[in-house]
């Protein structure tokens, strides 16, 4: 089984990542905002930024 990671938000993460926020601001649960920054905003925000990697066996409950 692979372990759950957390890595750095690099640039090509970008797309998955802006993608989950649209769907959260869209679905009003996610997000103080009400629009998806551009990817050069998105980037330049001065705080640090993560992503966590799920293996897919987590996320569909195959445990």
């Amino acid at each position: 089984m692979t372990a759950v990671r957390v890595e750095a938000l690099l640039p090509e993460h970008a797309e998955q990542v802006l993608g989950l926020y649209r769907s959260g601001i869209d679905e009003g649960n996610a997000a103080f905002e009400t629009k998806v920054p551009d990817r050069a905003a998105f980037g330049q925000s001065g705080t640090a930024r993560i992503v966590i990697r799920i293996p897919l066996s987590f996320r569909s409950g195959a445990l």
